[in-house]
């Protein structure tokens, strides 16, 4: 899987599997009864050779956390939440900022209407690497067969406007899928293409 790469990609935070894992079935807590987090990975201990759940009780039952990744040095961290039995392809990006060593409740990401899926952190912990059914134009969204892959960064004034890639990545009738880059620059990704020998490779 992906997270893999992820893990490795992150400024060097050496990440669990399981804290950025996707789909571990809990949510962000947004009320009254946000707890003030302060230090590293949202006050938790940093992440050791076994796995374990990441965060516990930060997150309410009835939410499922997608993906998510630390940016900026460890001083932003993003994921996706949706409620259960919700459509996963609505489901909104939430952002929440380091400052002072304490965390900041979570917001929705301005890059959220993208409906990013799929997310991985690039080198340098700068921009996120996601999938989007939006066009090309970005005037409406397409269908899933049709998905494509995007890039929002973090820029030191906020975040800058997703651009889709090229075509040497992105295609118009095929689907692109769960990207994510090395440390020189390969982008490794998934598609469903003609020539594909699993239907997905």
């Amino acid at each position: 899987m992906n997270f893999h790469f992820l893990c490795k990609t992150l400024s060097g935070l050496a990440l669990s599997v399981v804290a950025l894992s996707c789909w571990f079935g809990v949510e962000h807590q947004t009320g009254d009864e946000f707890d003030l987090l302060v230090g590293p990975y949202l006050g938790q201990e940093p992440p050791g050779q076994m796995a374990e759940v990441f965060a516990p009780g930060l997150f309410d039952d009835d939410e499922s956390v997608g993906c998510s990744g630390f940016l900026n040095d460890g001083t932003v961290f993003v994921y996706s939440s949706m409620q259960v039995g919700t459509d996963w392809r609505f489901k909104p990006t939430y952002v929440m900022e380091m400052t002072d060593g304490g965390w900041s409740k979570p917001v929705v990401a301005p890059f959220s209407s993208y409906l990013p899926y799929n997310f991985t952190v690039g080198p340098g912990g700068k921009t996120i690497y996601f999938t989007s059914l939006k066009s090309p134009d970005r005037s409406d969204s397409r269908l899933l067969e049709q998905a494509n892959i995007w890039a929002v960064t973090l820029m030191d004034n906020g975040w800058a406007d997703p651009v889709m890639l090229g075509p040497s990545i992105n295609t118009e009738k095929h689907y692109e899928n769960y990207p994510s880059v090395a440390r020189d620059g390969t982008i490794y990704y998934m598609s469903r293409r003609d020539d594909s020998v699993g239907k997905t490779d």
